[in-house]
């Protein structure tokens, strides 16, 4: 069904598809055929409705209303963007206007907050995570804020990709690399020749002046072959340090969250 022909949907709707969902769940996922054919049934319900939340006008300024018609943000700025679809509308954080500016809004479970002061010159979401890029006026560098309004990469970046695969969000400054792993709110600044590993669902792979290593939630480079070589029992970090302190720690190391 092509968005156009969708139908706005009711609460009652939304409970059916919660309850279709939820016998598919409670399926035994033995019987393949039987699960498959609930998941389907489930997913056909819901293609036929338009679940985004939609702009709307009023007295010349605009807001944000659910998909079911209620009004998330009131109509008081100059213009919203960045609409999320119902099931990721704690997700996802619109994008408002007001003043010439721009600033960030962020809605949990129907009820929104202003989450940043009204100051950026251009901002935009990153696709399917709770994140936005934002840049300054006169200044070319971006930076990233997340859910509660803080800065989680420091507006020194010259780009922030705008998906995040796999739990990672690269950036780049000048030619060099790096990532925000957000299942660890981790960060690994851009210096970096080369992020290897997405796809394969493990520890990312850095590559720093020609040498291949891991960096953990801190920030901290490790070199593969010597951290290699230790979790075999056999060396130590290239510090000469034990990776695991006493008390039997891991450092998390980034990585590609694949399912």
């Amino acid at each position: 069904m092509s968005d156009e022909n969708k139908i706005q949907p009711t609460r009652e709707n939304l409970k059916v598809y919660k309850a279709m969902m939820a016998k598919y769940r409670a399926c035994d996922f033995n019987d393949f055929e039987k699960s498959k054919d609930l998941y389907k049934k489930a997913e056909e319900y819901h293609d036929q409705f338009d679940w985004f939340c939609s702009k709307f006008e009023e007295n010349g300024l605009f807001g944000m209303k659910s998909p079911f018609g209620n009004v998330i943000i009131p109509a008081q700025y100059e213009d919203v963007w960045n609409m999320p679809a119902y099931e990721y509308m704690n997700y996802v954080l619109v994008i408002a206007k007001k003043d010439g500016k721009l600033g960030l809004i962020s809605v949990e479970n129907e009820e929104a907050k202003v989450i940043t002061d009204f100051v950026y010159e251009e901002a935009y979401g990153i696709i399917l995570a709770p994140y936005a890029a934002v840049r300054m006026a006169n200044s070319y560098k971006w930076g990233m804020v997340d859910k509660r309004g803080k800065l989680v990469i420091p507006m020194e970046m010259d780009d922030i990709c705008s998906e995040a695969p796999n739990g990672c969000i690269f950036v780049r400054k000048g030619d060099k690399q790096g990532v925000y792993d957000y299942a660890f709110d981790g960060f690994a600044y851009p210096e970096y020749d080369l992020i290897d590993g997405m796809g394969d669902g493990g520890w990312l792979i850095f590559t720093k002046d020609g040498v291949k290593g891991y960096v953990d939630v801190n920030g901290k480079f490790y070199e593969k072959e010597a951290t290699d070589l230790y979790l075999d029992g056999e060396g130590v970090d290239e510090d000469g340090l034990h990776i695991y302190a006493s008390d039997g720690y891991e450092p998390t190391f980034l990585q590609d969250h694949l399912d």
